[in-house]
């Protein structure tokens, strides 16, 4: 998925749960795994990362409580992100219109929320190895993807019609719920389960949960639903701005 996308997408997210929109771009940290090349869409992809990436993101961006990990400085993450920092202040000035110093956050669920749509959100474009290094299997938008021209639909959809398919999306009703932080990255981990094929174990799951530390808080029904509802909507608006740009 664009940069773009993803961060507004997150934004919606972090809107449904209360939490600071500033940290929409948070969700595009993972893609700092592109390089090198070799650890592409692996390395801080898999929904366990979600953790590290959060703590190197606030020794980069800065915390609002001062409440500051520490990492060792030859830290992937860590060196990776303060490699990429102008790249994502243009990015936060953009869709923010505000200065670095307002990429300051805090730790917590909202924070990993964010970074782990972006995981969710990319299997719209590509399978996403999520639930390494437990299992290999890949989760993907399958369904969708036997609807339409795949390598077509990815040009158009990240040259033509990205703003306004996230448009369209931002404006649907669904949205208009409230949940927490936390029960909402339990239900990503279990839609992004969901979408993987073959099926992911459920102690394969659990010990997701855990790493995230989510496994103390049941599984909310409600939050799968606004999932799926996103997913949906996602997949109906995506297929029509092709098929329209196909017809056009």
């Amino acid at each position: 998925m664009d940069r773009f996308s993803h961060i507004a997408l997150s934004k919606g997210l972090l809107k449904v749960c209360g939490e600071p929109e500033n940290m929409g771009y948070l969700s595009i940290v993972p893609k700092i795994d592109a390089s090198p090349s070799f650890l592409h869409r692996l390395h801080c992809h898999p929904l366990s990362k979600g953790p590290i990436l959060v703590k190197a993101a606030l020794n980069v961006f800065g915390s609002t409580d001062n409440n500051v990990p520490n990492l060792p400085e030859d830290t992937f993450e860590l060196v990776r992100l303060k490699e990429e920092y102008s790249s994502f202040v243009e990015d936060f000035k953009i869709t923010d219109n505000k200065d670095a110093d307002d990429m300051a956050f805090k730790y917590g669920y909202g924070a990993l929320l964010s970074v782990l749509s972006h995981s969710y959100f990319d299997t719209y474009n590509n399978a996403v190895q999520a639930f390494a290094p437990y299992e290999s299997y890949c989760a993907g938008q399958y369904d969708m993807w036997s609807k339409v021209d795949y390598f077509n639909y990815r040009i158009k959809w990240y040259e033509q019609t990205a703003p306004e398919v996230r448009e369209k999306v931002l404006a649907e009703e669904f949205w208009k719920v409230e949940f927490s932080a936390k029960e909402m990255v339990k239900g990503i981990i279990h839609r992004v389960a969901a979408l993987t094929k073959p099926s992911i174990k459920p102690e394969t799951i659990k010990q997701v949960e855990k790493d995230l530390n989510v496994d103390d808080v049941p599984f909310n029904p409600e939050v799968e639903k606004f999932y799926i509802k996103l997913e949906q909507s996602l997949e109906k608006n995506l297929i029509h701005s092709v098929q329209d740009t196909v017809q056009s």
